[in-house]
């Protein structure tokens, strides 16, 4: 698999990725949030970052209750990395 790493704004894909979802959110009555600390830069590729968080999020989705909330959180640790957590309350 050949990678094309490039400086990406996070919070942009973050964004994409859950405008693309919103729509299952809303037809499984689940409010799909996001927080972000500060805005985030990382170097990645940019398709396989989408999809591996489309995959989370999307996974949150399928087994979270009706009127339960997906969250997505990103921050950046005081080492430089960041940190992307998918939280549901799903079993």
């Amino acid at each position: 698999m050949e990678l094309k790493i490039e400086r990406l704004c996070l919070d942009e894909v973050l964004s994409d990725c859950l405008q693309s979802l919103r729509s299952m959110a809303e037809a499984a009555g689940i409010e799909l949030l996001c927080k972000s600390s500060c805005r985030l830069f990382i170097n990645a590729d940019r398709d396989k970052t989408a999809q591996v968080l489309t995959n989370l999020i999307s996974n949150a989705l399928k087994f979270s209750p009706s009127g339960t909330s997906v969250t997505v959180e990103a921050a950046c640790s005081k080492e430089g990395f960041v940190k992307i957590a998918v939280i549901d309350q799903g079993a």
